[in-house]
């Protein structure tokens, strides 16, 4: 049977600060005592270390103005992931670290992680020949962190019908990319990759260089 409480405006502004994407009050509190349960555990395996780009304090005010980070996490097996983070509703008051263990390491042991490394990813300057977003969607498209984008991405081209009807972007990577970021990406044998049309919905499709 539901039971209605009350809270005061400031506990609801920080429930709110914690909430990701549509989440509702409650299931932001369920998040929270599930993480309370979690760090509460008697199993001696210790949580993953995080790693924050250039430190915390600096990555917490960087995350605020930009609101995207690049999350890089390494898992027990050797194999690692690398997850765009969208904190579009992350203020001054939120709470970094609960937001991330309820969420982008929620469930952590199940999912093998040991560490993480967090950085926040760079905002394009609106400018001409200036390809930043276009490389943090190409990051996120290939499993890459930008860093390997930046050394190993080519170009980007429009492919479209005789008519002008566009098909797909074809990525190009360069002939010195690592085996071990080929096969992450899955690029074919001539290191290309297909990509939908909407993966940079901000790029004008044929304006790419």
């Amino acid at each position: 049977m539901p039971v209605t409480i009350s809270i005061s405006d400031d506990v609801f502004r920080r429930l709110e600060g914690l909430a990701v994407g549509f989440d509702t009050p409650e299931r932001v509190i369920e998040r929270l005592l599930d993480l309370v349960e979690e760090s509460g555990s008697k199993s001696s395996e210790s949580k993953p270390s995080l790693t924050f780009v250039p430190d915390e304090a600096a990555f917490k005010n960087e995350l605020i103005a930009r609101k995207k980070a690049q999350v890089v996490l390494h898992l027990k097996n050797g194999e690692r992931d690398v997850i765009h983070w969208n904190a579009s509703r992350f203020q001054p008051s939120s709470n970094l670290r609960a937001n991330l263990w309820s969420g982008i390491l929620r469930n952590w042991k199940d999912k093998g992680i040991v560490s993480a490394e967090l950085s926040v990813l760079p905002q394009g300057i609106n400018e001409p020949g200036d390809n930043t977003e276009l490389l943090i969607a190409v990051a996120g498209e290939v499993n890459w962190t930008l860093d390997e984008v930046e050394e190993y991405f080519v170009d980007c081209d429009l492919v479209s019908s005789d008519d002008g009807h566009p098909y797909y972007y074809l990525a190009t990577f360069s002939e010195d990319t690592p085996d071990e970021l080929k096969e992450i990406a899955r690029l074919n044998s001539s290191n290309q990759l297909h990509l939908d049309l909407n993966f940079a919905p901000n790029e004008d499709p044929g304006e790419t260089e």
